[in-house]
């Protein structure tokens, strides 16, 4: 049996958080000490950039309904299964 579609978005999303956490405390120290104030711009940079992907590509999911969120986002219905889990 696979996880719902909920679970699967949770375990991705906590993983890559945790994953760039970790790559980021890693280097962040690393790359201060050879460039001065170069890491905090290309951190800016980037903020920005999820910034405006969040704004422009994530659908705004704060009282909507499961059932019409997996309308939009074309899901089946919880305990469907796709044609590509069925082979």
């Amino acid at each position: 049996m696979t996880s719902p579609p909920r679970g699967i978005g949770l375990r991705r999303g906590s993983f890559t958080h945790w994953t760039m956490n970790a790559v980021i405390a890693q280097l962040f120290p690393i790359i201060a000490a050879r460039s001065g104030g170069f890491p905090f711009a290309v951190f800016a940079v980037l903020m920005a950039g999820q910034l405006l992907w969040v704004l422009y590509v994530m659908p705004e999911t704060k009282g909507v309904p499961l059932k019409r969120m997996r309308d939009r986002l074309n899901m089946p219905p919880r305990g469907e299964r796709t044609p590509a889990a069925t082979a």
